[in-house]
């Protein structure tokens, strides 16, 4: 995060700068990276307890983003940082028609901007099942009739993986594979 973003959240959450970049991080689904860095400094981790961001409504007592986080941080989602990741869970060598089911990045990244402003309490972490559990699917279909990465976001408005999504939110993530599907 740059100072000059820093800055302009710490003004509008009234929050200590440890807590604001705690929030970032828990937003954008950074959490092995926020550990490192309360492991690297002590004094960050007790002033960066997400407790407080519990505490104050800025997060679920399960660390997911409240409506108050979202419509202060909803402005700022860096897809661009984790689409490689999305994009990575679809099969190497695989096509759907003529196309390779990973998508472009480019068309990824906008159509995962476009379905974030409609559902704005979509996570990072529950994209990502939601996306591990259809790959699966596909899987045990030998992948016949998979779609591509980016109509499995959007094609002709219609958003395949906010079917998933349901399904992931009603019955957890347990099930299916967590691990990276790559060049199968």
């Amino acid at each position: 995060m740059n100072a000059l973003i820093l800055n302009r959240l710490v003004a509008r959450t009234e929050l200590t700068v440890d807590l604001t970049i705690t929030l970032w991080y828990l937003y954008r689904g950074y959490t092995k990276e926020l550990k490192e860095l309360q492991d690297k400094d002590p004094t960050f981790a007790l002033s960066s307890n997400p407790e407080y961001l519990v505490e104050y409504e800025y997060l679920t007592s399960d660390y997911q983003p409240t409506p108050k986080s979202l419509k202060l941080l909803g402005d700022v989602h860096y897809v661009e940082s984790w689409i490689n990741e999305y994009r990575d869970l679809f099969p190497s060598g695989v096509y759907s028609g003529n196309r390779p089911v990973k998508g472009s990045r480019a068309a990824c990244i906008n159509k995962i901007n476009k379905l974030l402003k409609i559902e704005p309490n979509l996570s990072k972490n529950v994209i990502l099942d939601a996306t591990r559990k259809y790959i699966e699917r596909a899987r045990s279909q030998q992948f016949k009739y998979m779609t591509s990465a980016d109509y499995f976001i959007e094609k002709d408005e219609a958003r395949m993986i906010l079917t998933y999504v349901e399904d992931v939110q009603a019955t957890g993530s347990a099930g299916f594979n967590r691990g990276t599907i790559r060049d199968l």
